[in-house]
């Protein structure tokens, strides 16, 4: 078996990744742009990357490299772990030297694979690859230093994964398992739209921030959103919002999946461990429980509504309040049909690119 892996991206997820997956037995190459280079300087010098909390020990990564040609050639497995943000970027660097039979993953998802395969057919690339995604990012974590990340939780339990198109999401669940050792959930009744849509931050990070706001930036990074964050009234909020989700959800024949449902798929805390969780975050009205999780996620899902016809007031509304309090016109930046390639579908096309991939 080719065990060479490609991490793209070396910010918090991507040193988590690296480090968890260098543990055992794979080859694993570490990219990052090269505007952010100054960055790795200390990693490239012997590639040796320290592992710290929920997992420990020192791996010695098998490049370190800012050269995506590099980082990619004669790799299997190429991992995503950059923000949604830099999906784009990202495929385009990426696309001209994917090669037959990569299998490539999206963590957490956010739609990248849909820009994945946009950028691949703009580019009129006709590589023989595997493309999907996760619900989320398996690891809590921080990096301590350039050499050093600290894990709060890593692999706790499952993660659905899907890939675009639906027909090639048991082999990709099957491939990414041999690197996860069984992890990565395959769910039959769904597909990629519903890895999107269910990612649990999407509603919950937002929210949980815009309710706290004034309690955040009073304590300058000393706030801890689940412990403190999470009060009966916001989860009322979330709820709301969740309802409009689930009829985007059932309007596109996929399950619809409750908190409690999604904690025990992921493995995570019970509600009341929820509430205790000793996490810190966010730190300002700038991260990216506003700046990646309204453009991208709810900027979608109202997106998708207005396709299906569902209304999503509470989600529209909230939009344009982070809009405003960020002084950033998040309609504008974010990631819609159109920014997905899928502007022009209807219902049932749509789902026929999702579990086919063919576009007519």
């Amino acid at each position: 078996m080719n065990n060479k892996v490609a991490i793209i991206g070396a910010g918090n997820a991507g040193y988590a990744m690296a480090g968890d997956i260098a543990l055992g037995e794979f080859d694993v190459n570490l990219y990052e742009m090269p505007s952010f280079a100054k960055n790795l300087e200390p990693l490239m010098e012997d590639r040796r990357l320290n592992l710290i909390g929920a997992l420990q020990g020192t791996v010695t990564l098998k490049k370190v490299t800012t050269n995506i040609e590099e980082a990619l050639k004669e790799v299997k497995y190429v991992m995503v772990a950059t923000q949604a943000h830099a999906h784009e970027i990202i495929a385009r660097l990426c696309a001209p030297y994917f090669e037959d039979g990569q299998i490539i993953t999206i963590m957490p998802d956010n739609g990248g694979s849909f820009i994945f395969r946009k950028i691949l057919r703009e580019e009129n690339i006709k590589k023989n690859v595997i493309i999907g995604g996760t619900y989320t990012l398996p690891y809590g974590c921080r990096k301590k230093d350039p050499k050093t990340i600290w894990y709060h939780y890593a692999r706790d339990g499952k993660n659905p994964i899907a890939a675009l198109p639906n027909k090639d999401s048991l082999e990709l669940a099957n491939e990414i398992n041999k690197i996860y050792q069984g992890k990565m959930l395959h769910q039959s009744e769904s597909n990629i739209l519903e890895i999107f849509l269910q990612n649990p931050n999407i509603i919950k990070h937002p929210i949980g921030t815009l309710l706290n706001i004034g309690r955040i930036e009073y304590s300058k990074g000393e706030f801890y959103m689940y412990k403190e964050g999470l009060t009966e009234s916001v989860c009322r909020l979330i709820e709301a919002a969740d309802r409009e989700k689930t009829n985007i959800l059932k309007e596109l024949g996929l399950p619809v999946r409750s908190g409690n449902e999604l904690r025990k798929i992921l493995g995570r805390m019970s509600q009341e461990e929820f509430n205790r969780d000793s996490a810190k975050g966010p730190v300002s009205a700038k991260s990216r429980y506003i700046t990646e999780d309204v453009p991208i996620g709810m900027v979608f899902m109202a997106s998708i509504g207005e396709k299906l016809g569902i209304e999503t007031p509470l989600i529209k509304s909230l939009i344009t309040v982070f809009s405003r309090l960020n002084e950033t016109d998040y309609w504008q930046q974010g990631r819609t049909l159109d920014v997905c390639g899928l502007e022009n579908m209807s219902r049932d096309r749509l789902l026929e690119y999702v579990e086919e991939g063919t576009i007519r």
